[in-house]
C-alpha cells in the first residue's frame, strides 16, 4: 500500500512534467525504481520516497 500511495503522490506532484516507473526484474530479486522530471531535487526526493515505501511494503534484505 505504501508503494502505491507513493507512486500516486509523485505522479500527482509531477503531473505531465514527469513519470514514475517501477519494474521487477524477471531474472533477479531486484526492483527498479525510476523517477524522471525537469527538477532534479523533486526527482531525487521522489526516488527517496519510493525507496522508503518499497522497503516498507517488501521484504528487503539489502539496498
Amino acid at each position: 500500500k505504501a508503494l502505491s500511495a507513493a507512486v500516486a503522490a509523485i505522479e500527482k506532484d509531477f503531473g505531465e512534467e514527469g513519470r514514475v516507473l517501477i519494474r521487477y526484474s524477471g531474472t533477479e530479486p531486484k526492483l527498479r525504481l525510476l523517477v524522471e522530471g525537469k527538477d532534479k531535487k523533486r526527482v531525487v526526493d521522489g526516488l527517496k520516497d519510493l525507496e522508503k515505501a518499497a522497503c516498507c511494503d517488501l521484504d528487503v534484505i539489502a539496498r
